[in-house]
């Protein structure tokens, strides 16, 4: 992306596969700090990067998140799970995006058994 008024502010790529990536941009007049949650990372389970972003009246963590499709989908909401107790805090909002590769809409036992 080459957009003028904004920044690559994190990114993630695989080191043993092709494929699955995430990519953070941030538009430049925002206060934005990036939080690090590689301890969570696991190729093919969950791929996660997360930026902060501060207004005048709201401090948000935007989330963006990929999940192999091959990946272990109980691994991937334990991980998930622990990163949003990890960074839980009272005032602090959460924007979650990327890729579960869950479908909701096909009868399937990750959709059934872990809904959100």
């Amino acid at each position: 992306m080459n957009e003028p008024n904004y920044y690559l502010a994190s990114r993630f790529s695989y080191q043993s596969y092709s494929g699955g990536s995430v990519c953070m941009y941030v538009k430049s007049n925002l206060e934005s700090s990036i939080t690090d949650l590689s301890q969570y990372c696991i190729e093919k389970v969950i791929e996660v990067r997360a930026v902060q972003i501060k207004t005048d009246k709201h401090l948000i963590i935007l989330l963006c998140i990929y999940r192999s499709p091959s990946g272990n989908f109980g691994e991937f909401a334990v991980q998930l799970y622990l990163i949003l107790k990890h960074l839980q805090k009272p005032k602090l909002e959460f924007i979650m995006c990327g890729d579960f590769h869950v479908h909701f809409f096909i009868d399937s036992s990750s959709a059934q058994q872990h809904s959100f």
